[in-house]
């Protein structure tokens, strides 16, 4: 899973939640319980959230709501992520940063222009 938390139809899902989620939609059975620190609790929590139902014979059947819950999951872990890296972050920022200066520099754009008592005032 890509993401830590998965917001969808109105749920959160932690990524160990939404992990199982896919598992059992795909397999119907709860995966090893090596891969996740407390599965019956998330177990649990799934069942609870009326995405998956327990059956007499130790497998799981996804509801209708589970089902596209995992289908939204892996859909958004196909996308390309939407967080910028920090370059590109910082080239943004500079630029807008120039611009801002730009535009406050020059006496056409900016007019309001402060007289010295105003200036020492605000400092005090």
């Amino acid at each position: 899973m890509k993401r830590n938390i998965y917001n969808i139809h109105g749920q959160r899902l932690r990524n160990t939640q939404a992990s199982m989620l896919v598992h059992i939609v795909e397999t119907h059975r709860m995966p090893s319980s090596a891969a996740y620190a407390k599965p019956l609790a998330t177990l649990g929590s799934l069942i609870d959230r009326n995405l998956i139902i327990p059956l007499a014979d130790g497998t799981y059947k996804p509801t209708k709501q589970g089902i596209e819950t995992a289908d939204a999951i892996k859909r958004l872990d196909k996308e390309e992520p939407t967080r910028r890296s920090n370059i590109v972050q910082r080239g943004i920022n500079r630029n807008f940063n120039k611009y801002w200066n730009d535009y406050y520099s020059h006496p056409l754009t900016y007019e309001y222009h402060p007289t010295l008592e105003t200036i020492c005032e605000r400092s005090r």
